[in-house]
């Protein structure tokens, strides 16, 4: 379940970012040919933007390519880039952390919960506990008596 919601919190942004790349660049005419394969369609952009968040990110001619669509295109999609970034690195990436941490806490509360019912199910442990305090009981009883008399 966690694993599948960390998969569509990484899959959102990536699309969007896809999709955008490809309605502002995939039709433009007199493009760069490696920019055009990249930004052809939603899912070569889609791989294109996942790449760079994972840090591979060039084109097919090994060129960076958020530096060529700056200096390209503008300096916006720089700032898309970083943005999404730090979007990825430290925001969604965070919130996978934390629900994996989550989950591993409720998995060791469950287990102790487990591990206190079965104790407390342990009949020879009941037993033994029970007779140690029945036993307590009568020593200090005989002990109050013998200050009595």
């Amino acid at each position: 379940r966690t694993l599948c919601w960390a998969f569509v919190m990484l899959s959102l942004p990536i699309y969007a970012l896809g999709m955008a790349l490809t309605s502002m660049l995939g039709k433009r005419t007199g493009i760069d040919p490696d920019v055009a394969s990249a930004v052809r369609n939603v899912p070569s952009s889609m791989l294109l933007v996942f790449r760079c968040t994972v840090g591979d990110c060039s084109l097919e001619n090994g060129a960076p390519a958020i530096a060529t669509l700056a200096s390209k295109y503008g300096w916006s999609y720089a700032a898309v880039y970083v943005l999404t970034i730090m979007l990825v690195t430290f925001g969604i990436f965070n919130l996978i952390m934390a629900t994996f941490v989550d989950n591993a806490l409720e998995a060791a509360r469950k287990n102790e919960q487990l591990r206190r019912n079965s104790r407390l199910m342990d009949e020879k442990r009941q037993v033994m506990v029970t007779s140690q305090l029945v036993y307590k009981l009568w020593k200090t009883s005989q002990q109050a008596n013998r200050l009595n008399d």
